[in-house]
């Protein structure tokens, strides 16, 4: 427990402080070079395929395994239910969290998906992992849904990144349908997500 408490306080220290993971404390993180996607139809690759998708994209060019592990349709709720079978189960050292669409379009409670959110990155600080949590405005989904995710990052220290979606789902010419990215959405995320996680995988390696 003092080792999870550590890194949440670090990764909450240097998130507060504008810092892109140039130096980390010695809490423990696992010794594995995979980093899993856990999200919905976003991180998925609807309509396209995970070949296609931004974790395939990072992959292409990160010294880290990158796993997509993002499920069409996936709620909070679902992504919480299968994170032992497709986050645990890669040892990973790093987790991407992008979630929280569906639960707005179908109605559900903001206060609730925060809970759910705030148990997923418990979860990946339970199993050494460093937890990264994305931000976003589907618009579709009423104004402000997700606004809940900074204050789950701010709560449980997870990293937080802002602006790497927001603008590829406001952008037609970069979506295949009124919700999901095309390919070239795909790759302007991936683009967006490549130096923090970078920097974070060379802080990691330098430990």
């Amino acid at each position: 427990m003092i080792a999870r408490a550590a890194l949440l306080a670090a990764v909450g220290s240097l998130a507060a402080c504008g810092v892109d993971y140039e130096e980390l404390p010695g809490f423990h993180v696992a010794s594995g070079r995979t980093i899993v996607c856990l999200g919905d139809s976003l991180t998925a690759g609807a309509r396209l395929g995970k070949s296609r998708s931004w974790p395939a994209h990072l992959d292409e060019t990160l010294t880290y395994e990158v796993v997509n592990s993002g499920e069409n349709g996936d709620t909070t709720a679902q992504a919480l239910a299968r994170f032992d079978r497709d986050v645990t189960s890669h040892a990973p050292t790093i987790v991407v969290i992008l979630i929280g669409g569906n639960d707005g379009l179908r109605r559900g409670s903001a206060d609730a998906a925060a809970r759910n959110v705030r148990r997923l990155i418990e979860r990946v600080v339970e199993i050494d992992a460093v937890p990264v949590l994305i931000g976003f405005d589907m618009g579709l989904i009423g104004a402000g849904f997700t606004s809940f995710l900074e204050g789950v990052a701010q709560e449980t220290g997870a990293r937080f990144l802002d602006d790497v979606i927001d603008d590829v789902l406001r952008t037609p010419s970069l979506k295949i349908d009124r919700v999901h990215p095309n390919e070239a959405g795909h790759a302007r995320i991936a683009e967006r997500l490549r130096e923090p996680i970078t920097a974070l995988i060379d802080a990691l390696d330098a430990r």
